[in-house]
């Protein structure tokens, strides 16, 4: 199966399933995937990623208009390319955090919706190095937070940045370890590729892998955990997806 460049919505207010929205705008025909996304009250971005062996790693954004189906537009350039990369947004700015195979792992990128367009800007640096970071962060009006990610190893870490005010990163706390590993020895405590959504108050990160002794030393989980996003402190236990899943993106409330 290849790499795949299909948009597909839903219509919140009502139950069904999923129609054609339009297809990623890429480089080439490879496609592109893990690459990170955020969205806007008009605009909806999509950036860096993976476009397979012939095409490498991307810096490219990529963008719709929600109200409307079609294809991506690009929109502008990352500063760096970014693979497993983390999205955020606030209704000003989406941004863009941490990346694989970039020169700069801790790398936090900007961009202004108001503009319609235009290559990212540097906002600053994560707590560390991290790639594989939340397919999404999760966000209030005043804050932007993401969780997890592999350095040398998965992490449980929890940062967050004002999206108003350029400058690092902040420690906000620790993710949890899930209590159901499917049988699985898990080794550390981290987890990479977790997925965000958020009501604007409340933050959840679901799924995501942990490491595990023996082959494929990793397990994909299906645990919810959830934060205040107005308050650090650690994330709390709120029960299990219906499946193991990792990297899911989401759509915001």
């Amino acid at each position: 199966m290849g790499i795949k460049t299909t948009i597909d919505y839903i219509t919140i207010a009502s139950t069904g399933d999923a129609s054609d929205f339009g297809d990623l705008r890429t480089q080439t025909a490879d496609g592109a995937r893990e690459c990170g996304s955020s969205s806007g009250e008009t605009y909806g971005a999509y950036f860096g990623g993976y476009k397979g062996s012939n095409g490498g790693t991307t810096d490219e954004i990529e963008y719709i208009t929600i109200a409307s189906t079609g294809n991506t537009q690009n929109w502008g350039d990352l500063t760096t390319d970014a693979y497993t990369c983390g999205g955020a947004s606030n209704s000003d700015r989406g941004l863009r955090f941490g990346a694989s195979y970039s020169a700069d792992n801790s790398r936090i990128d900007y961009f202004n919706w108001s503009t319609g367009g235009g290559n990212a800007s540097d906002f600053g640096s994560l707590t560390s190095n991290v790639a594989s970071i939340s397919g999404n962060g999760c966000e209030s009006s005043t804050r932007a937070v993401v969780a997890g990610g592999v350095n040398s190893g998965r992490l449980n870490i929890i940062q967050y940045i004002t999206p108003a005010n350029t400058g690092d990163a902040t420690d906000f706390g620790d993710l949890i370890q899930p209590s159901s590993t499917q049988g699985a020895t898990i080794t550390g405590s981290g987890i990479s590729w977790v997925t965000g959504c958020t009501n604007g108050t409340r933050g959840e990160f679901s799924g995501g892998v942990m490491s595990t002794s023996g082959y494929p030393g990793r397990l994909s989980i299906n645990n919810i955990q959830y934060i205040t996003i107005a308050s650090t402190g650690n994330a709390t236990d709120a029960g299990d997806l219906t499946d193991e899943i990792h990297f899911a993106q989401s759509g915001q409330g």
